[in-house]
């Protein structure tokens, strides 16, 4: 529960600056991003404080603690609350079960330039954090933890189930499912094959990593990309066998539900459309251009097809701009993309106005071929154009 009264002004005035990382090894300031969702990233303190909490949870049950009532409190939080197998690493009540040389239990987060990773050996009454203000810093906050808290030990069994058991696509299914969000996860598969019968090749949106079989579809990082680290324990859910889910420390991954074709003709959709209705405009100013000079009068399916393309060339704008904004802030805020839902909205309205009207006036006016192929190709492309926004939850 947030207390504002309990806000300490001096933390926010004397925050730690972040950096991005440049060419050459040099280091740009990154401006600072608030993540709307409570309580992600909502909370700035000291480095002490966080210091004290973690002492606080390793503190033996015997030592009072300002953290629970009870004592038996603590070990039932430090306890393993979900494993999906025996041996593979699960969740404690909020924290993340560590694959090392003891039992480590994480929490780490992270913005675009700010990550903290705090580590707790209960057994050990050891505690470790890392707190960093780069951005691609997870060598640093998970290399230190495998460092000091030692890496598990990988023992390999006999007869397991071939990897090409666990060939796939698969999702993140830690995203965004309502909204132009959604969109993103597809943009990201984690496609994975086989190597030989016990290790697979991993390809996440460019980064590419090795794993390699230790028990029955458990999976454990061999070497790649730094992305991977903090996923370096995969559990493969196989069901006749074909893998339907990944189970991983920080997050899961299902089954690709939509197929490659309908993929592909998405993308070759919304290429045409960027196509069509950007490049349409400036064929109206030609031919409207040429109609003036020859004293045509200008026919209302005419007028109507006009606004039918301007109304989708806005549509496509108010696309791209959206995905620019986005692009280059991730994190920004829902109030600060509303104006372009709203434009989807009327644009959209407009776009189904127009058809109608278009279809009206058509049976009145004298139109040669070439006007009836363009019109009819400017109602279905406007027409698929609003089916593909809505298919890709556009509106919000």
């Amino acid at each position: 529960m947030h207390l504002p009264v309990e806000d300490n002004e001096e933390i926010t005035l004397n925050k730690g600056k972040s950096y991005l990382t440049g060419e050459g090894g040099k280091f740009t300031e990154s401006e600072s991003y608030y993540i709307s969702m409570y309580p992600s990233g909502g909370i700035n303190g000291t480095a002490l404080d966080l210091a004290k909490f973690a002492q606080a949870l390793i503190s033996p049950e015997s030592e009072k603690t300002s953290l629970f009532q009870e004592s038996q409190t603590q070990s039932e939080l430090l306890s393993t609350s979900y494993s999906p197998e025996e041996g593979v690493p699960g969740l404690a009540h909020g924290f993340w079960e560590y694959d090392g040389e003891y039992r480590g239990l994480m929490h780490s987060g992270n913005t675009v330039a700010y990550s903290s990773n705090m580590q707790i050996v209960p057994e050990d009454n050891f505690a470790i954090i890392v707190l960093t203000n780069q951005a691609d810093e997870l060598y640093l906050t998970f290399g230190l933890m495998d460092e000091l808290v030692g890496k598990g030990y990988q023992t390999i069994q006999e007869n397991l189930p071939s990897a090409s058991e666990v060939e796939g696509t698969y999702l993140t299914a830690r995203r965004t499912y309502n909204g132009f969000m959604n969109l993103y996860a597809y943009l990201a598969q984690l496609d994975v094959q086989s190597i030989n019968d016990n290790e697979i090749a991993l390809d996440l949106a460019g980064f590419k990593a090795t794993y390699i079989q230790t028990s029955p579809y458990v999976y454990k990082l061999k070497g790649g990309d730094d992305i991977f680290i903090p996923n370096n324990v995969m559990f493969f859910h196989v069901n006749d066998e074909k893998a339907e889910q990944i189970s991983t420390t920080y997050a899961d991954y299902v089954a690709m539900d939509k197929s490659k074709p309908f993929l592909l003709i998405s993308l070759g959709l919304f290429i045409w459309f960027m196509v069509y209705f950007l490049i349409s405009p400036f064929v109206l100013i030609v031919l409207a251009f040429l109609r003036r000079r020859r004293k045509q009068k200008t026919a209302a399916a005419t007028k109507w097809n006009g606004v039918l393309t301007l109304s989708g060339t806005a549509l496509a704008v108010n696309i791209v701009l959206l995905i620019i904004r986005m692009l280059s802030k991730p994190m920004r805020t829902y109030s600060e993309m509303l104006l372009h839902f709203i434009g989807n909205y009327v644009f959209t309205v407009i776009s189904l106005i127009s058809v109608v009207m278009l279809i009206i006036f058509w049976k009145k006016a004298s139109l040669s071929k070439w006007q009836k192929v363009g019109y009819i190709l400017t109602c279905i492309s406007s027409i698929l154009f609003i089916a593909w926004l809505i298919i890709w939850q556009m509106y919000s």
